[in-house]
Parts: C-alpha cells; structure tokens; sequence
C-alpha cells in the first residue's frame, strides 16, 4: 500500500557509472511503488560533460528526477545544501546510492513520522571510529559507525537552513538544533569509501569545523611551553626563562588572534556557496488518491 508522505531523496554525484545508473533507477521505481508523491534530487556534483549527458539521458527513463548541475565541485555539505534549498518533500532522505541500500528509503521516513526530528543511518559493520572519536573530542557528539544516511522531516530543514553559516557543518549541526532523533542501524551494501575524500571532511568539519579544537590546540602548546620553560629555567638558570615565558604569552595571543579570524571569515561567508547552472526535471510522480491536509 502506497503512503501519503512526500518524500525527496537527495544523492550527491560527483561520479556516474553504469552501477550508479541502475541505483537511480531502482531508487526511482521504489519511490514510484511506495509513495503516492515523491521526487529524486540528483546533484551534478563537478560531472564531466560525458558523464552529465549520460545522466541526462536518464531523465527520459523514469518518473518524478529532478537534475540539478552545479557549476563547479563543492563539498559535501554545500551540495547537501543545495539539494535542501530545492527539496519540497515532507520527509527528505540524504541518499548516497554507492553505499546505502533502497530499501532504507522508507525504513528511515517511517521512524522519522513517529519523531518530526531526524534519524541518522549507523551502520552494524565496523567502521574506522576516528572521525567520531575526532568530533566528540570537540563536543560533537555523533553515534559511532554513523554514515551519511539522514532523514529530515520539514521542520528540522527549516531549523537547519536558519541556523548560522547554514552551508557548514550540516550533518555535525543537526545535533546542535535539540531536535527529536533516533539512530537506524542498517548494513550498507558497500563500506568501502574514498579515503581522501574523508580525509577532506574530516579536516574541514572537525579540524576548522570548529574553534573548540583550535582553542584547545594552542592551551595545550601553551601549558608544553610552561613546562618546556620550567624545565630550561632549572636547568639553565632564570636568565632564559623570561624568553620562554614571554613565548608563551605569544603564542597564547596568536591562538586568539586565529580564532577571532575564523570566526569573521564564518561570519563574512554566510552565502550561497554554489550556482546552479542547469536545472531539468521529469513531471512529478503522483497519484490522484493522495490526500491533501486539509483531507485528513
């Protein structure tokens, strides 16, 4: 039995092969069974002219594929953004089809109904744990072995999209919005991942995500040269000991100086960080029994 819920998938594709090409399909055909309205966001994610006329070719295949081509690569997160920007489902799936299997799709939308939150994909098989490690140190608390896998009902997009530099940090500021959520554990068909591209998010969201860990760095080089400098004034006698300890008051004020820093390019870059260069779409796949609701 079809569910009333409108329901968009988003799936950032920064590269298009045949396997890609038969997951677009069956995520498609699972939306067009399941749901009475639904829709699938592709992000042309930095696609090369061959694979992007492929992928445009598909549009004719299938109902309800919105296309949307970005004008350059941009990092997950802003492509997570510009999916939202352009999603009007009342439950919406971040979806990626290399790794996480169709039928989660509607696993996740039916917990989120009971939440009105946002539900996070975990996966049951080991995963290296060191970003979560990395962000929890920070105060970014995120379930271990989490994937990318999210569910957003319409009110946790909204709260999203509002809050601070709304293209940074997605998947971390979720836990910051003190929305109801629950975990989904679930086995990914394929674990294998892009270790350079993690290494990306993993410097960008943890290290200069935030100034926490920056604040954290130079108190901890801080008390080192305190020490450092306890250690030299003993061994050498108090005439070196001024230099380090000025030293320190020096490296105590450029750690602040850096953060201030960070804090204005966050604040200045509060923008949209990507352009849209084309935007194609095959009509909405509907069914004339869903309700509307004022019907309910």
């Amino acid at each position: 039995m079809k569910k009333q819920q409108l329901v968009s998938v988003i799936c950032d594709l920064t590269v298009y092969n045949e396997q890609i090409a038969v997951n677009l399909s069956e995520i498609s055909r699972y939306l067009t069974d399941n749901y009475y309205a639904s829709e699938l966001i592709v992000i042309a994610n930095g696609l090369g002219d061959n694979c992007y006329s492929q992928l445009k070719k598909q549009l004719n295949e299938f109902l309800s594929i919105r296309l949307i081509r970005l004008n350059s690569r941009v990092n997950t997160d802003t492509a997570i953004t510009a999916g939202l920007d352009n999603a009007i489902g009342d439950y919406v799936v971040l979806f990626d089809p290399c790794h996480d299997p169709v039928k989660v799709i509607g696993d996740v939308v039916a917990e989120n109904t009971k939440l009105n939150g946002f539900v996070i994909g975990v996966s049951v098989t080991s995963r290296e744990s060191f970003l979560n490690r990395a962000a929890n140190y920070i105060g970014k608390d995120i379930p271990t072995n989490a994937t990318k896998l999210r569910c957003l009902s319409r009110h946790t997009i909204n709260m999203l999209l509002k809050s601070g530099g709304y293209h940074h940090n997605v998947l971390f500021r979720l836990h910051k919005l003190g929305l109801n959520h629950s975990t989904f554990n679930y086995a990914p068909i394929s674990t294998q991942e892009i270790k350079l591209d993690s290494f990306k998010y993993l410097i960008r969201n943890v290290v200069f995500g935030d100034p926490k860990l920056i604040r954290r760095t130079y108190q901890l080089g801080a008390i080192f040269a305190i020490l450092c400098s306890a250690i030299i004034t003993v061994m050498s006698g108090f005439s070196d000991s001024l230099l380090y300890i000025l030293f320190c008051f020096l490296f105590i004020s450029v750690g602040g100086i850096t953060e201030l820093l960070l804090r204005l390019i966050d604040h200045l870059s509060e923008k949209d960080r990507y352009i849209v260069t084309e935007e194609l779409s095959t009509a909405l796949a509907t069914d004339n029994k869903r309700l509307n609701v004022v019907d309910e």
